[in-house]
């Protein structure tokens, strides 16, 4: 029973290697905010948008995460983000 509960207990990074970075943005800006990050945060900037501060409340990141295992976080922030708002205005975009 030990030895079961000492194999749940072990992280295995290997799933969290092929995690892609999921973006917030909104349905209305014709940027990619990877990509076209400039035109991007001036659209945003333009219309009173702040989707990266939005995610940073929702997940601020964490030090004792991998770089993959912090990423997927992120993406599970990013798609809860997209599922509570009520209005859609929020999407997820890929790199």
């Amino acid at each position: 029973m030990d030895e079961e509960l000492e194999k749940e207990d072990d992280f295995d990074d290997a799933e969290f290697e092929r995690v892609p970075a999921y973006m917030l943005t909104t349905i209305d800006n014709p940027f990619h905010p990877l990509y076209q990050r400039k035109d991007w945060l001036g659209f945003n900037e333009a219309h009173g948008y702040e989707p990266d501060r939005y995610l940073a409340k929702v997940y601020d990141g964490s030090v004792y995460l991998t770089e993959a295992q912090d990423q997927w976080m992120a993406n599970e922030a990013v798609k809860e983000i997209c599922r509570i708002n009520p209005l859609y205005t929020y999407v997820v975009v890929d790199d």
